[in-house]
Order: C-alpha cells, then structure tokens, then sequence
C-alpha cells in the first residue's frame, strides 16, 4: 500500500485488491454523470448520522487491499 503513493498521477486509478494491483482508465462523461445522480440519491435518503462521500478518497479495508471508490457512505 505504501508504494502507491509513489505512483504517478496521471488521470489512472491504481487500487491494490489482496495484494493485486489494478490499474483503470480516468472515467468517462457518462460514468461521471451516474455517480453524480448515485450521490445526489444517496444524500437524499442517507439517515443524518451517516455522510455520502464522492470519490477520489483512498479506503483502507484491509493490510492488502486499498480502494479508490467513485462514491461511498461512511460515519462523519
């Protein structure tokens, strides 16, 4: 996970998955467009005591496996 910070930024999205590295392409207009309505539905319903986040946002889940979700929900 520590490497990952020296990697480039470039527009690519480097996430580790069990030990894995996986690299994806900057997304596209209508990728964007579905995270923004994904959001806006979330905030909508999400209870106050938990907070919608857009993405870039590193998420730790495990000593192997660092993700790059487009949109999560987490407590503040």
């Amino acid at each position: 996970i520590e490497d990952l910070e020296g990697f480039p930024s470039d527009g690519n999205r480097y996430e580790l998955i069990e030990g894995t590295l996986h690299v994806a392409p900057s997304p596209r207009f209508p990728h964007q467009r579905a995270i923004g309505n994904l959001f806006h539905l979330l905030r909508q319903a999400s209870p106050p005591d938990l907070e919608v986040v857009l993405g870039p946002f590193d998420v730790l889940l495990g000593p192997d496996t660092m993700v790059e979700p487009d949109v999560f929900v987490t407590r503040p």
